[in-house]
């Protein structure tokens, strides 16, 4: 029997790009290392010559399409990209689009629809009120004629988390499921050593670290003002600000900063990766974010594998984490509660050192490769197990399409 072939649409594998990217590049090494057919769509969108994508595995197979121009680039609809799944995406056992709010992704599914090939969303917090209000009335719209069709005809919805599942805006869907994001982690020097190596700066404190894009989304500018209270208590402790700006809210960060009593302790290492990032975490204290919407952050998936206790909001979406006792939730717009939190963490030793070994606990439960790696091989072989018959015909007078069947199905089987 041969191998499954699996096809995944991740419109960016930039590795600014953040969890799609992540997500295609843990995918690849899960599927590779069972002996699965894996096949990535991309773009070109968000490329420079100085930016390289996040890596595949090397049996992976990759096609990279141009944005192209005009209203399709603006709705994420490349031409030549939607011409190549009409032609070849019946070749396939199943196709899993990471993101929602993409021209392209409707394209695939109509193209698996039509071909009976199932096909799973991913939709990464897009599904979220959060993220649907950033252009509301553009996202609405093409939610309600395009996006909901394709959503119900799917043979499953992968959230990240429970929190993303219970707050999308997207009608209950009978196939979904919750499984996380997963990374590999790999063996990283003692932390004196990685101090030494990874920077100049002078780390004679703790470290306070933020790492991803310096965007809105992520609360950076909240986290300076927790930093300037957390400062006035903790003035040995240094804030660390790893990752790319987006667009000039780096350069509003970089101003705030530039004013704040403790800027001797500010900074901003900009993106790293690999073996730098890693170095990075394993010499930090504690890690935070201030998220305003995410489907499952992979930094604070990372942070969590290097043990490090977390400050993060609910709309991270790893409150099971916090009640596991592995950091301290707060509320972006209290930056004196943020602030105390920090505080708490960095001047408790104990209450640390007990963190930090419930977040390897958790992450090895939840968000390790072999377990959450080894439920994503799962859920694909029993949506493969079940799968209709190429070629399934559309539904016309009350008939069920082939998602339909393999739902319901699926549905009859569980109750």
């Amino acid at each position: 029997m041969r191998p499954p072939k699996i096809l995944v649409l991740a419109p960016h594998l930039t590795r600014s790009a953040g969890g799609i990217a992540s997500a295609a590049s843990s995918l690849s090494q899960v599927l590779c290392s069972a002996g699965w057919s894996l096949q990535v769509l991309t773009t070109d969108l968000g490329e420079s010559g100085e930016e390289a994508r996040e890596p595949l595995d090397s049996r992976t197979g990759c096609l990279v399409f141009p944005a192209g121009k005009g209203w399709n680039r603006r709705i994420y609809r490349p031409r030549e990209l939607s011409q190549w799944l009409r032609a070849h995406l019946s070749a396939y056992d199943l196709l899993d689009i990471q993101g929602v709010w993409l021209g392209a992704a409707i394209d695939a599914a109509r193209a698996a629809y039509e071909s009976g090939v199932p096909y799973v969303f991913t939709p990464h917090g897009q599904s979220s009120r959060q993220d649907r209000e950033k252009k509301f009335w553009k996202k609405f719209f093409f939610q309600k004629l395009f996006l909901e069709r394709a959503w119900q005809r799917a043979a499953a919805i992968r959230f990240l988390g429970e929190e993303e599942r219970r707050l999308s805006v997207f009608p209950p869907h009978p196939g979904a499921t919750v499984i996380p994001n997963f990374v590999k982690i790999p063996a990283v020097p003692p932390a004196t050593e990685n101090r030494r190596r990874t920077t100049s700066l002078p780390w004679d404190g703790p470290v306070i670290l933020f790492l991803g894009r310096l965007s809105p989304q992520k609360g950076v500018l909240e986290i300076l003002d927790a930093f300037e209270r957390a400062y006035q208590r903790r003035p040995d402790a240094h804030l660390v600000l790893a990752g790319p700006d987006q667009g000039s809210y780096g350069i509003l960060a970089r101003e705030k900063a530039s004013r704040m009593a403790g800027k001797a302790h500010i900074h901003f290492v900009g993106p790293v990766y690999d073996g730098e990032k890693w170095s990075l975490l394993s010499a930090a204290t504690l890690f935070i974010t201030l998220s305003r919407n995410e489907g499952l952050p992979m930094a604070v998936i990372e942070a969590l594998g290097a043990g490090l206790p977390i400050v993060v909001t609910g709309e991270a979406n790893v409150g099971a984490a916090i009640e596991a006792g592995a950091g301290h939730l707060v509320r972006l717009e209290k930056s004196d509660e943020v602030a105390r939190s920090i505080v708490e963490i960095l001047e408790n030793r104990d209450l640390r050192e007990q963190m930090a070994r419930k977040a390897r606990h958790f992450f090895s439960a939840h968000y390790s490769f072999e377990a959450a790696g080894t439920a994503l091989l799962l859920f694909y072989a029993n949506l493969l197990g079940r799968r209709p018959s190429r070629g399934a015909a559309r539904t016309e007078g009350g008939t069920e399409n082939g998602a339909e069947k393999q739902l319901n199905n699926r549905k009859g089987r569980d109750e």
